[in-house]
């Protein structure tokens, strides 16, 4: 607490990290029946939910330390590796502005590879920045702002606590899902208390509408269509994947990880409608499959305090091209 921004960037922290994500499935494009006998697949939320994921080497790039407001802050800074990220290009937040005159710092995440494979779950995996292979996927990027108050702003010694949010994009592989999975729309995550670089915490979802994911070029007649909605949910930077000792949880262990995902399974999504419609959804059940999915958000879980690299989830927008007719949908 009360620590400067060190080490001093430009520089490249690496972590481990554990992660699961949640995807309410468009039930016009994949309708229950096509997830007879599939674990994963809950038939009463209409939810396909990942097994634990794992990444033995997550990195995050971050530049030098700026101050909020000043010109090289706008013109934005290079971070490790030599890519510039500019606040002009940053999505923000809900509500948040960087308060001027902070100590801040600009982020990208260089990699990071969540797998099933450890777990004994292979055909599941989430990536970002490096280990995308989808062509075309936007960096992921953030910032870090220091919390500092009063005659302390601006003080390289109160830096730390601070705020951290990033920009999200991902690929997505689900099993045996006919193609890959990607959102054009950035999974913005927040985390108001970072207290070290790299951070050992979890980053709460902070988006105010849906995200939508869609199957990536190269997954044939599916090729643009919206699977579902997701939230990326639970990914905690820092988490390991053994507990260590026998009968013991480690505070950053999966069994700790998982715990409190399950935990805040119950919550209900906060988030608006699909921007794509303007809707503004009620908590109600699904509509049938032939209904106008995208006027509704079911009563889904969505964890409101987990989270890095996701946001909470909610149904909205769905659109099936008419490509892919139920009676030849594939087994999932």
């Amino acid at each position: 607490m009360g620590q400067q921004f060190l080490p001093a960037g430009p520089a490249q922290d690496s972590t481990t990290s554990l992660g699961q994500f949640s995807i309410v499935v468009n039930p016009t494009l994949f309708p229950a029946s096509d997830f007879v006998g599939n674990s994963y697949y809950d038939a009463a939320t209409n939810i396909l939910t990942s097994p634990l994921l794992y990444d033995p080497n997550t990195t995050i790039n971050r530049s030098a330390t700026t101050t909020v407001g000043s010109a090289g802050y706008n013109a934005g800074l290079p971070v490790y590796g030599g890519n510039v990220v500019t606040p002009g290009s940053l999505t923000y937040p809900a509500g948040y502005t960087p308060p001027a005159n902070e100590d801040a710092v600009l982020t990208q995440i260089n990699s990071f590879n969540l797998s099933g494979t450890p777990f004994g779950a292979p055909g599941w995996a989430a990536t970002a920045g490096a280990a995308t292979t989808v062509a075309g996927t936007p960096n992921s990027s953030g910032q870090v702002t220091s919390n500092a108050t009063g005659a302390n702003i601006g003080n390289p010694s109160n830096d730390f606590p601070a705020t951290s949010f990033f920009d999200v994009f991902v690929n997505i592989s689900a099993l045996s899902l006919p193609g890959m999975l990607i959102n054009t729309t950035p999974l913005i995550v927040e985390n108001t208390a970072i207290t070290s670089f790299p951070p050992v915490v979890i980053y709460t979802h902070d988006n105010s509408t849906a995200v939508p994911v869609y199957f990536a070029p190269g997954s044939g007649a599916l090729s643009g269509d919206e699977f579902g909605v997701i939230t990326l949910a639970g990914h905690g930077a820092g988490y390991t994947s053994s507990d260590g000792a026998a009968g013991q949880i480690s505070d950053n262990g999966p069994t700790a990880f998982e715990d409190s995902y399950n935990d805040d399974l119950g919550y209900d999504p906060d988030v608006a409608g699909d921007p794509s419609t303007g809707t503004t959804p009620d908590l109600m059940p699904l509509p049938a499959a032939d209904a106008s999915w995208s006027d509704y958000v079911p009563s889904v879980p969505e964890p409101s305090t987990l989270s890095l690299l996701a946001v909470g989830m909610v149904a909205g927008g769905l659109r099936n091209r008419g490509r892919r007719k139920a009676s030849e949908a594939q087994t999932v």
